[in-house]
């Protein structure tokens, strides 16, 4: 995952499954996300995500 504006302290550059649960897990510590009318679309790749 790249993250291009990613704050003071961040990596720019997340690889890896378990970099990415590491540098997810604390999210919600440091930013304030609210999601609202979420809507998901199947893909013909089950491992793709698009947010």
């Amino acid at each position: 995952m790249e993250i291009l504006y990613a704050p003071k302290g961040f990596p720019n550059k997340v690889e890896g499954k378990e970099a990415l649960h590491e540098y997810m897990k604390g999210f919600p510590e440091y930013f304030k996300v609210e999601f609202s009318s979420l809507y998901f679309r199947p893909t013909a790749d089950p491992n793709l995500i698009i947010a």
